[in-house]
């Protein structure tokens, strides 16, 4: 996806002038925000889907820039390091890896992002969070035609927790 950056300005601030985007440079993902959810869940709903999967896969290699660019934040292969990654980069990396389409690369870096995501849900405490996470990481291995590892880290954390039973998750289901 490129777009001119400058060219956009214009256009950016006349939105500001009108009160449905602010302009926020210090922001942490950005310097423009919609003003209202509504405004931003309504201009979204009119996006063409091919469109929204290239604007979260841009969104998904722009967070990855930025966290790819501090020295020390991988770990060996391609998965970063939590420890040094904050929560709330896991949480957006996973989130936009997961919206940007079917594409092999799409598919896994939302894996990665949302075992990640999962196993800090975990280290949380957030177990039905981390059973949603980890179950959408697994829905995607087996729709792509992957084997999962048997059982899953993740899942084996879990389930090696003491934890009450209404939060329970279910066994890791077996993949014939």
């Amino acid at each position: 996806l490129s777009l001119d950056a400058a060219a956009m300005v214009p256009s950016l601030e006349s939105l500001c002038a009108a009160e449905m985007l602010r302009h926020d440079p210090d922001g942490r993902f950005g310097e423009y925000q919609y003003k209202h959810k509504y405004l931003q869940d309504v201009s979204y709903s009119l996006l063409p889907e091919e469109l929204k999967e290239k604007l979260h896969t841009a969104a998904a290699e722009y967070f990855e820039s930025k966290q790819m660019s501090r020295p020390h934040r991988r770990l060996s292969g391609d998965c970063p390091t939590v420890g040094k990654t904050s929560n709330q980069l896991i949480w957006s990396l996973s989130y936009h890896w997961s919206l940007a389409g079917e594409k092999p690369l799409a598919v896994q870096n939302a894996v990665t992002y949302l075992t990640l995501a999962g196993d800090q849900a975990i280290e949380n405490g957030s177990l039905l969070e981390a059973r949603k996470l980890l179950s959408d990481a697994l829905q995607r291995t087996v729709k792509c035609g992957q084997r999962p590892p048997q059982p899953l880290p993740s899942m084996r954390a879990v389930n090696s927790r003491p934890h009450h039973s209404y939060t329970q998750l279910p066994a890791q289901p077996r993949i014939q």
